[in-house]
């Protein structure tokens, strides 16, 4: 029998205290899902070795760090969001998410020192995309790789039941606070009152349930009416059943000249930038298929209610945007058009798009979406965007891209920058990934390397660029004749 007396060394009896505190903290609550976290779970349960919905991000430690103080830092983070100590079980039939009052951050170190260059990228790769067991796992894990001075890498793992962009930038920001503090053997900052994500599970079922909830669905079954299907681009290679998701990037930017106009487009046609590269995605893919009104899909954030902007979990929510090129709009007509369409989608953000596929009663075919296989974000710049319009439909991560190098994160005692897997997972065919980077618009094109080769998406990147170039320059001509094939492919052809 252990004896808890003066006999006990002083780690001992801080060690015996700890076990005292997670006895207690054992305790769980039980609670139903977000409409957005039951398609996840439906879609994973499908597909339980998939790892489509894992979010892998990469950061190359380019500083001296502790790390002691790397692990407390995450086990702050853990500790300080419930939805990252909730797992997903099933109950009386039903899908539920159990909050446990206290979970260990599961932290690995590997010694990578003496590994060369292709099995460090094979080791992190096969990490970055390993499943979670979402009955089991904890949502949030933590793998660090010793490689040497300015060589150290650190894998975050997370699945997006638990964490969409914008919690990311708020695990950022954690980071970015805790250490310093865990590195000068301080306490974690006791976190304010406020909402937790299962605050915003309760409130969206009682709003879908309510008045607002059919003036939210009356407006997506008019955006949903009449003859109206998504756009298919033509695949290289036939449609799987049962697909892997693997992905791949093509790099894709306009240069500061082009940018300038375009936004000097978007300010006269009182839009933003957004729309204006909306307009041009619709008319690009208007002349490729024919059809004059059709749907591309975007992301919301689902934080309509400044009460969850500083709450982690899966708030984004898929939205629509109907084109409509029809009379034979110019560019800039386009502009408008698709700024307006925005507008009111951001003002009915709050339906969750779950419920309208639902209803739309698609095929069983987990690889094919049933709204559009094109979507479109543009992120923001900073981590936080202040006006609603861009909380709606951009991310708040602008430092980095999940899935790729490069964007430098300075916290003073840690210095980090993003680090990129080979491998990446791509859930739509076509998914173009842009950002406002100074005076002018980079990003990725990425696409489903089991449905497209490279050269493919490299010419629609092409295509997509000359257009816009051609539409900034001359915004009054319609979108019918704008020369999207560039010269050289012309020469070819």
């Amino acid at each position: 029998m252990t004896s808890n007396g003066p006999g006990l060394s002083s780690q001992a009896k801080r060690e015996l205290l700890k076990q005292l505190a997670r006895g207690k903290l054992e305790a769980e609550t039980t609670h139903p899902l977000s409409y957005g976290q039951r398609a996840l779970w439906s879609l994973q349960h499908l597909l339980p070795d998939s790892p489509v919905y894992c979010g892998p991000l990469g950061f190359k430690i380019l500083s001296d760090f502790d790390e002691t103080a790397l692990r407390k830092a995450f086990q702050w983070i853990v500790d300080s969001h419930a939805a990252l100590r909730t797992t997903y079980s099933i109950r009386d039939g039903e899908p539920v998410q159990v909050v446990h009052a206290w979970q260990e951050i599961p932290f690995t170190v590997h010694d990578g020192r003496n590994w060369s260059d292709a099995r460090f990228q094979e080791e992190f790769n096969r990490e970055a995309w390993r499943p979670f067991d979402l009955a089991n796992d904890t949502m949030l894990r933590v793998s660090l790789y010793r490689r040497g001075p300015g060589n150290n890498v650190l894998l975050i793992g997370l699945h997006h039941i638990a964490m969409d962009l914008w919690s990311i930038a708020l695990l950022v920001d954690d980071i970015r606070r805790f250490y310093p503090i865990a590195r000068a053997g301080g306490r974690r900052p006791q976190k304010a009152a406020g909402a937790e994500y299962v605050d915003f599970v309760r409130w969206q079922k009682e709003t879908i349930d309510g008045p607002d909830g059919e003036r939210l669905r009356q407006f997506w079954d008019r955006e949903f009416s009449g003859d109206l299907e998504p756009v298919e681009l033509p695949t290289d290679f036939p449609r799987k059943p049962h697909p892997s998701f693997t992905g791949a990037a093509l790099p894709f930017e306009l240069d500061s000249a082009t940018t300038g106009k375009l936004r000097t487009v978007a300010r006269d046609a009182r839009a933003t930038m957004y729309s204006a590269l909306v307009a041009g995605l619709q008319a690009l893919l208007s002349r490729y298929s024919g059809r004059c009104e059709f749907l591309t899909r975007s992301l919301a954030s689902g934080r309509s209610r400044s009460e969850f902007a500083s709450v982690v979990g899966f708030f984004a929510n898929p939205v629509v945007l109907r084109a409509d090129l029809r009379g034979k709009p110019s560019f800039f007509d386009t502009v408008v058009r698709a700024q307006r369409t925005v507008a009111n989608v951001m003002e009915h953000e709050d339906f969750p798009m779950s419920l309208m596929i639902e209803r739309m009663k698609p095929d069983d075919n987990v690889g094919h979406h049933p709204l559009s296989e094109v979507m479109f974000l543009l992120q923001s710049p900073q981590l936080f965007r202040t006006q609603r319009a861009s909380q709606a439909l951009s991310s708040p991560l602008g430092v980095f891209t999940p899935g790729e190098s490069g964007g430098r994160l300075d916290f003073g005692e840690l210095v980090i920058e993003g680090y990129g897997a080979v491998r990446t997972i791509t859930q739509s065919d076509l998914d173009i990934q842009l950002m406002e980077t100074g005076d002018r618009i980079s990003g990725a094109i990425h696409y489903r390397t089991e449905l497209f080769k490279e050269e493919t998406v490299a010419r629609f990147g092409a295509h997509y660029r000359q257009l816009l170039e051609q539409a900034a320059e001359n915004p009054a001509q319609p979108v019918w004749s704008i020369k999207y094939i560039p010269d050289d492919e012309m020469t070819r052809i």
